[in-house]
């Protein structure tokens, strides 16, 4: 059993215990266990088989009876307390536990009280009117549990993607002793990163002949999969199982030439899919599972990889994330397909807790994890006073945190390590509406989270008036878990998701896509409509310890279906970046809509939004420039908008050293290079070239497509510039290009 399974079963040992009355101690011990055994570091499996049962107990928390039971779920996969707690549990009855807004014991009064036993019964006594005649339910209860109800039908028997991957690569891991095995590559709402997942589908290469032993072989070796219930179906090229979890996996077994065209046709999704076939027939081919032919002789086109089979009907190669039919081919057609995010363009993760409140890890903890892990900075943002189950933090405990924040600042700044740590706060909404600390206190602040952990059952009116109070606040910088949702647990409150990403236009401020795989809020297509409205987003991963900055990569996950490029993500850019504005006055509440684009699409923006009023010499405007589009750059527009046209001959801003940019009420030109730094010896530069005509409409943001992408670079790294760490970065620089003589003829331009 993996790590994820064992602390799944010790939870519901939890909630058996806790249904049927069991002492509170004794359900707390088996919670407790199971988050343990959700952060060990290592597979539990490993160390009983390496160690014993008694290496458990050096898990802290972990004690010898909890451990025995531990080691027996990680070497049988099954536990004996659990087979029989569940045998006098019925399982119609386990399953109203699963409701957004039960739980064991709300579960167990329904049971004893009215005698529900089944979702269908509680719906009827909900409906009724029963449910809130009982102690400590109520009206609004009774509607919570019918919402839930609802969630948990639309919500089905699917799983979460973080689970399905668990499985995924245990099964590829069992594949991989097939020697036959060529390729095999998971398909499905699976590969296309869906937050839930309703069942699975493996497909492998079995080579070019196809041959009956060898695929024999490979479905043997599917059958001997851990955790196999039954054999729901075996027939010469597809096999299907399900897992004691009831989770169903179909394997397809496919010849060498066919595999592109079924991994494509697989991964779906069905509208996708309707989509490509119709491009095709328009071309005279069709698309199957195992290829592209010709229509009239039957030829075949392609089919070995997906590359082709795109290819073969004129399209690029889609990410899978992207496979929803929502506006992907419209973006392949103009030649727009973003270049989504990657995990390893995240610089920062600015939400995070310590053992100051609910956290496990320590403040020095947490940032030897980040820094292991590659990141350039973080924030410790552990909870305000009014979570008082996490023991959340007053003012005079938080700025106690904030004196050794700055402590271990010093320390990194003293070693020469390259790393930042901000002050921060997660800061409630109150029920009432105001937030949870002092004004004075989240001014001090580095980076301030708004988030709303009570009242989530509020009508919409009142949720909405303490999003859009906090989003105006002027310390708030960003709105964490925006929507409250639970994946398969807990439907989001009642937001107006529209609105508040409006709100945070109006005033600067970011949303969270919160990396937690039972969140994942905002998702897909929140994101996108945020990246729309061009409201930056920020992955986080809310660690509550070290291993909980892994999940960052679910955010990244969710991110890519929403579309969303290096640019789109606040935690993209590096934080020095930030400090001119924090110099300014402007951090971290000025407009970061634009902080990690290049200089020359801030300023083609800005001048689309507000010429008009530069035109005027409208100092609110002027302000609004150097807010928008960060303090030096705005100062150097408003400048240039005192005269018709001004050509500034030497500017070195925001990442680039221009030669001759030139700024007007009607156009702006630049030319010059674009700097990045490799490592920390190295300048690599490109060249740069634009103009930017303004039209009379305004233009939106994410439509100007002009200044420096990441791939420029791959153009042109063949030549850098050397400089050592005790010399000055800008002097090098000043040096290498007054010698430009003296460059490589392809790079001089």
């Amino acid at each position: 059993m993996t790590n994820r399974e064992i602390a799944a079963a010790l939870e519901e040992v939890a909630d058996l215990l806790e249904f049927q009355g069991a002492n509170p101690f004794r359900v707390r011990a088996y919670r407790n266990g199971a988050q343990k055994v959700k952060d060990a570091p290592k597979s539990l499996l490993t160390i009983v088989g390496d160690s014993g049962a008694e290496a458990l107990t050096a898990i802290d928390g972990v004690g010898k009876d909890l451990a025995e039971k531990i080691a027996e779920l990680a070497t049988s996969g099954t536990l004996a307390m659990l087979d029989e707690l569940r045998a006098e549990v019925p399982a119609s009855v386990m399953a109203l536990m699963r409701v957004p807004g039960m739980g064991p014991k709300k579960a167990a009064t329904l049971h004893k009280e009215l005698g529900v036993q089944s979702l269908d019964q509680l719906r009827a006594a909900c409906e009724a009117g029963e449910v809130q005649k009982l102690k400590g339910f109520g009206k609004k209860t009774e509607e919570t549990i019918l919402a839930g109800i609802e969630h948990a039908a639309k919500a089905g028997e699917r799983v979460r993607w973080a689970d399905a991957d668990a499985i995924v690569q245990r099964l590829l891991a069992h594949m991989d002793g097939v020697e036959a095995i060529k390729r095999r590559e998971p398909a499905g709402s699976y590969r296309r990163g869906k937050e839930t997942v309703g069942d699975l589908d493996l497909l492998v290469d079995v080579g070019a002949t196809m041959d009956a032993k060898t695929v024999a072989t490979v479905m043997d070796r599917f059958g001997e999969f851990e955790g196999v219930a039954e054999v729901i179906a075996r027939g010469d090229t597809k096999m299907s199982i399900r897992l004691d979890s009831g989770l169903q996996i179909d394997l397809r077994c496919v010849p060498s030439e066919s595999f592109g065209a079924a991994l494509q046709y697989f991964t779906g999704s069905k509208e996708h899919n309707v989509e490509v076939r119709g491009r095709a027939k328009a071309r005279g081919l069709k698309v199957s599972e195992w290829g592209v032919f010709n229509t009239a002789d039957d030829t075949r086109i392609a089919g070995d990889t997906e590359e082709e089979v795109y290819a073969a009907i004129g399209l690029p190669c889609f990410p899978p994330e992207l496979r929803e039919n929502r506006q992907e081919f419209a973006a392949a057609e103009a030649g727009e397909l973003p270049r989504l995010i990657e995990l390893s363009d995240l610089r920062g993760d600015l939400h995070m807790h310590t053992s100051a409140t609910d956290g496990r890890g320590t403040l020095r903890e947490m940032v030897a994890a980040a820094r292991q892990r590659g990141l350039e900075y973080i924030a410790i943002t552990d909870h305000s006073k009014r979570v008082t189950m996490a023991h959340g933090l007053d003012a005079d405990r938080l700025r106690a945190q904030w004196k050794e924040i700055d402590l271990v600042n010093e320390e990194l700044q003293a070693e020469g390590a390259e790393f930042v740590v901000l002050k921060g706060i997660e800061c409630d909404i109150l029920e009432a509406g105001p937030m949870d600390l002092p004004d004075d206190v989240l001014a001090e602040a580095d980076w301030v989270i708004a988030s709303l952990h009570y009242g989530q059952n509020q009508p919409r009116a009142k949720i909405m008036e303490r999003l859009l109070g906090a989003v105006a606040h002027p310390s708030v910088s960003i709105v964490a878990h925006p929507t409250g949702r639970l994946i398969g647990k807990r439907a989001s409150y009642d937001v107006e998701v529209n609105e508040l990403i409006a709100a945070c236009v109006e005033h600067g401020k970011l949303l969270e896509l919160n990396a937690n795989p039972m969140r994942l809020d905002l998702d897909d297509v929140n994101c996108a409509a945020a990246k729309a409205a061009g409201v930056p987003i920020v992955i986080s991963s809310d660690a509550h310890s070290t291993e909980g900055l892994d999940v960052l990569r679910y955010g990244v996950l969710q991110a890519r279906r929403a579309g969303l490029e290096q640019w789109d993500v606040f935690n993209t850019r590096r934080f020095n970046f930030w400090e001119a504005d924090k110099a300014s006055g402007l951090f971290p509440r000025a407009s970061v809509a634009w902080r990690n684009k290049p200089v020359t699409e801030k300023i083609a923006y800005f001048l689309a939004r507000h010429r008009a009023a530069l035109t005027k010499g409208d100092n609110k405007a002027a302000a609004f420039c150097k807010q928008d589009i960060g303090y030096s750059i705005g100062w150097l527009v408003e400048q240039s908008f005192k005269k018709d046209k001004v050509t500034w001959p030497n500017v070195w801003i925001d990442g680039g050293w221009y030669t001759n940019l030139t700024i007007g009420k009607d156009r702006w030109t630049a030319e010059g290079w674009l700097v990045a730094v490799q490592g920390q010896e190295k300048w690599r530069l490109a060249p740069f070239v634009g103009q930017f005509q303004l039209s009379e409409t305004t233009v939106s943001p994410y439509k100007i497509d002009i200044g420096l992408r990441p791939s420029a670079f791959e153009k042109h790294d063949e030549w850098s510039i050397p400089y050592t760490r005790d010399a000055s970065r800008d002097e090098a620089l000043r040096k290498a290009l007054a010698d430009r003589e003296n460059w490589p003829t392809h790079f001089a331009g």
